[in-house]
């Protein structure tokens, strides 16, 4: 969310600070520019979501194979 206002932001710390926080004798840009391609965004929801999911179903078999009575009988 902060890649919609990354220029605005660093203006704000630069100005706040006093002072370029990309020295243009050093780096060849004085700015931070930002893009946001919603196709990448798209793709990586997608697969954090498929991942997430994945990661779910082994635990979730394992304890489907419990027998609850039985665990609790060991306490």
């Amino acid at each position: 969310m902060l890649a919609w206002q990354i220029e605005n932001l660093f203006g704000l710390v630069s100005g706040l600070l006093g002072r370029s926080l990309l020295d243009p004798t050093i780096y060849f840009i004085d700015t931070l520019p930002s893009q946001i391609q919603w196709p990448d965004v798209v793709l990586t929801v997608t697969v954090a979501l498929l991942l997430s999911l994945l990661a779910t179903i082994y635990p979730a078999r394992r304890a489907a194979k419990v027998e609850p009575a039985q665990v609790l009988g060991q306490y």
